[in-house]
C-alpha cells in the first residue's frame, strides 16, 4: 500500500502484523513486500514509534532468508532504535533472534547471554508466550551442548506455556526438537554421566566461587547451579565441593 495522507500506528501495527503471518507461512517475498510498504510509510511520515518494531521485522526476515550477517546487524540497528523511546518487546525479541544466530555459529556463552535476558524481559513484561519462544531457542542451544535432560525440562515448560493457548506451531517446533533428542544416540563424553553443564559448573569449583559467581559466569540462576551441583554430587558420590574437586581432578576434567 502506498503512503496516504493520514498516518495511523494501527495500520503501522496492521502491515507488520502481515508481514509475520507471511514469514510463519515461509512467503519471503510477501514478507518483504510488507515490510517495504512498513518503510514506505515511516518514510513518508517521519514517525519515529515503528521504526524499532520494523527493523526488528527486517532482521527476522533476514534469518528466514539465511542471511546471518543482515540479520545480525539489522538486530542491533533495532535495539539501538529501541532505546529512546525504550521498547522492552523490541529488546526481548531481538535477544532471542541474536541468541538464535549464536547458538547457529557455535557461540554459546553470547547465545546463553542472549536468551537469559529475553526470558528476563518476558517474564518482567508479563508475556507468556514470548516465555515459550526462548525457553524453545534455549532448548536448542542445550541440545546443541548435550545436555539432553535440561533441553526436556525447557521443552515441558513450553508446552506447558502453549497447550492452553492452543499455540500450534511453536507445539510443532517443541515436539520436533523432542524428536531430536529421542534420536540422539547415547554418548559418554563424560565419566559418571556427567552433563555438559555440570562438567561447566564442576570445573568452577576450584576457583572457590560462589553458587552465585558460578551463575553469573555461566549466565544461570543461583538456584540452577545448586541443581546441578546436587546431580553431580550424587552421580560422582560424594559428600560436597572438596571431593568433588579431588574426583575432577583424578579425571582429568579440571
Amino acid at each position: 500500500t502506498e503512503p496516504g495522507d493520514l498516518i495511523h500506528q494501527e495500520g503501522l501495527f496492521l502491515q507488520r502484523l502481515a508481514a509475520d503471518l507471511c514469514l510463519d507461512a515461509g512467503d519471503l517475498p510477501g514478507t518483504r513486500a510488507w515490510l517495504g510498504a512498513h518503510d514506505a510509510w515511516l518514510d513518508w511520515s517521519e514517525s519515529v514509534l515503528g521504526r524499532a518494531e520494523g527493523q526488528a521485522s527486517w532482521a527476522w526476515y533476514h534469518w528466514a532468508n539465511r542471511d546471518p550477517a543482515s540479520a545480525r546487524a539489522t538486530a542491533e540497528e533495532a535495539r539501538t532504535l529501541a532505546a529512546a523511546p525504550d521498547q522492552p518487546l523490541v529488546w526481548l525479541a531481538t535477544h532471542r533472534l541474536l541468541g538464535e544466530i549464536e547458538t547457529a555459529a557455535g557461540h554459546r556463552a553470547a547465545a546463553e547471554s542472549h536468551l537469559a535476558a529475553a526470558l528476563e524481559l518476558a517474564d518482567i513484561c508479563e508475556t507468556p508466550f514470548e516465555r515459550a519462544l526462548a525457553l524453545l531457542a534455549l532448548a536448542e542451544l542445550r541440545t546443541t551442548m548435550g545436555n539432553v535432560e535440561e533441553a526436556a525440562v525447557l521443552l515441558d515448560g513450553v508446552r506447558q506455556i502453549c497447550i492452553p493457548l492452543v499455540a500450534a506451531p511453536t507445539l510443532a517446533s517443541a515436539k520436533a526438537l523432542e524428536a531430536r533428542l529421542s534420536a540422539r544416540p547415547p554418548e559418554e563424553r563424560y565419566p559418571a554421566g556427567l552433563t555438559e553443564r555440570e562438567v561447566e559448573v564442576l570445573r568452577l569449583l576450584p576457583r572457590g566461587l560462589s553458587n552465585a559467581e558460578i551463575a553469573e559466569a555461566l549466565f544461570v540462576s543461583p538456584r540452577t547451579v545448586q541443581t546441578h551441583l546436587t546431580n553431580l554430587y550424587a552421580k560422582l558420590d560424594v559428600g560436597g565441593r572438596a571431593e568433588a574437586v579431588a574426583y575432577a581432578m583424578a579425571h582429568g576434567l579440571v
